[in-house]
């Protein structure tokens, strides 16, 4: 056959040449590098083959073994499309078979010579597995700005695909088919579904299987491929990589601006869970931009879908715009510091302060005007490293008398620059961020009106509050109330006694006082938590003889969690 080599050429071209163009490999060599295309030696399925890992002298590679039914032009076709192929986001191919042996198979009753088509690629075997691996697993063990160039590098393959004259449409672009290399780079894979198009680059077609969830409804309904197919199938990929999964709204359902604040807040409680230091500030920006991208590509109006090289600029456009000096070097949270004083006890406020940029940042906490010198800050100075949070403990010490009025004017204040450790802290360079004090008057215990006593006219509506608590009632963030966590804080406490103790009353004094705070944002929150402290102690005491409060006796943390369970 015309270009075929020997085993010992075979094995050259591997070990070699992984990165020349694709070169023609015996069906004998690849059977003696994947033992004999064994079970074990599977990596990967798909709609056309099977891939085998295929392993020599330390070196792997991996192997595709089309079915046999594959078409033989389709085959060399691809191949051919695979030799002009160069990219860093493209996995590279570095060898091919295409063998028509005869063998002997009974046929009607005799033995009979038929050819075997033998149809394989050999490519560049990446050991991080597929996009797939990460997007499923749910320890999220990859941060946004990986992800972010992860997105990126997708983007870039898939703008040398269709930028080739005539357009390459992979045309089954999943998380499958993105592999990741040692680097964690993406490179996309699998072209055994690829056209290349021509004319007006819109063809009608009826014979390819593809992959549901990742195809256009044009492809659906009408069995039309275009260069927006990819585009359809990348903005699938990037939801997926934010939400987790391909539940993203359709046009006329959720709107889309609602829908990105909603999945902003769950990459924040991920980022919590995490509590890396990557501010989830700066990463928002980037995450709401994906997301806009994403949902532009996933129109059924394949018109309206934008073209590659527009995704490109918008995703370029955010990393010039991050790589930018900012406006501001740090970003310092809360700027309003609330002490709850009380005499003779250190008050502590603490305040993050997050590092905006790219570079090392150097700040200095100190007093700007105060009418007593009695603030520090643990601790007072420090560097930043890039995209950094740091929390500082903003402290007042210790108060032989509390001020009569509990008016405060003080003013702190944090400076930063750009500078070395060891270089002075020039005022020419310094970013100012001043923070207001505010002093609250120590909450003491008193009767809390809301809690209902055995012998009071208010016990008669407690089935209907009970019901009422049951629908979930009260939210916050737009979530319902989980109300069984505040109940598990009180659980918590050694100090829990039968009766109300000074930690439930003190809370429960702070919800009355916010129900009273007409111009309290989150009344329906504090309420809706108090009713349910209530309706929680009444069920856990219901079995007391004398108040919904129970005897006076210390109960163990076992029993209180048998009863809330029963």
């Amino acid at each position: 056959m015309d270009g075929e080599c020997s085993r010992g050429d075979n094995q050259e071209s591997i070990l070699s040449h992984q990165t020349s163009e694709p070169r023609y490999m015996t069906y004998e060599y690849l059977e003696s590098i994947t033992n004999v295309f064994s079970e074990e030696r599977i990596i990967g399925r798909g709609s056309y083959g099977v891939v085998y890992k295929g392993v020599e002298d330390g070196k792997t590679i991996a192997v595709k073994k089309f079915k046999s039914l594959f078409d033989e032009k389709k085959f060399m076709k691809e191949v051919n499309y695979l030799k002009m192929l160069n990219h860093k986001n493209i996995v590279p191919y570095i060898g091919y078979c295409n063998e028509n042996p005869k063998i002997k198979q009974m046929f009607n009753g005799e033995l009979v010579l038929v050819e075997e088509p033998h149809m394989l690629l050999c490519m560049e075997y990446l050991p991080n597995g597929s996009l797939r691996d990460y997007i499923a697993d749910k320890s999220s063990r990859l941060d946004w700005r990986k992800w972010y160039t992860i997105i990126e590098g997708i983007s870039q393959g898939l703008n040398y695909l269709l930028g080739q004259d005539p357009p390459v449409t992979h045309l089954d672009l999943k998380p499958e088919n993105i592999l990741l290399d040692d680097n964690m780079e993406p490179k996309v894979a699998d072209f055994g579904l690829s056209r290349l198009l021509y004319e007006n680059n819109t063809i009608e077609t009826v014979n390819f299987a593809g992959t549901l969830g990742y195809m256009p409804p044009e492809r659906i309904h009408e069995n039309k491929i275009s260069t927006r197919f990819d585009i359809f199938s990348f903005g699938v990929i990037i939801l997926e990589i934010i939400i987790g999964d391909r539940n993203y709204p359709a046009v006329n359902e959720t709107p889309f601006d609602d829908f990105i604040e909603m999945q902003l807040q769950k990459w924040g409680e991920k980022k919590m869970n995490k509590q890396d230091n990557t501010s989830f500030k700066i990463d928002c920006q980037q995450i709401r931009r994906c997301i806009r991208i994403g949902l532009l590509c996933v129109q059924p109006d394949r018109k309206k879908r934008p073209e590659i090289k527009d995704i490109i600029q918008m995703l370029r456009d955010y990393l010039d715009e991050d790589i930018s000096v900012p406006k501001e070097l740090i970003v310092v949270e809360p700027r309003e510091l609330r002490f709850c004083l009380e005499p003779n006890k250190r008050i502590r406020c603490l305040v993050n302060i997050t590092n905006c940029t790219h570079q090392h940042v150097r700040f200095h906490c100190r007093v700007k005007k105060a009418a007593s010198n009695h603030y520090s800050f643990e601790p007072e100075k420090g560097t930043l490293c890039p995209f950094s949070i740091l929390t500082v403990s903003f402290v007042i010490e210790e108060l032989g008398e509390l001020p009569l009025d509990f008016q405060c004017h003080d003013q702190l204040l944090v400076t930063s620059t750009e500078m070395p450790d060891d270089k002075p802290f020039p005022t020419s360079m310094r970013y100012k961020v001043d923070l207001t004090v505010v002093y609250e008057r120590p909450v003491r215990p008193v009767e809390p009106p809301l809690v209902p006593r055995a012998g009071f006219p208010e016990n008669q509506y407690m089935d209907i509050l009970i019901n009422c608590i049951r629908q979930n009632l009260g939210f916050f963030n737009g979530r319902p109330i989980a109300a069984c966590v505040v109940y598990r804080c009180l659980l918590q406490w050694k100090s829990f006694e039968a009766e109300r103790t000074d930690h439930f009353d003190r809370i429960m004094t702070c919800m009355h006082s916010a129900v009273y705070d007409k111009g309290y944002s989150e009344l329906a929150y504090w309420f809706s938590n108090s009713c349910t402290l209530l309706v929680l102690m009444q069920r856990t005491f219901e079995t007391a003889p004398t108040t919904i409060f129970g005897p006076r006796r210390r109960l163990k943390f076992v029993e209180l969690v048998k009863r809330i369970i029963e």
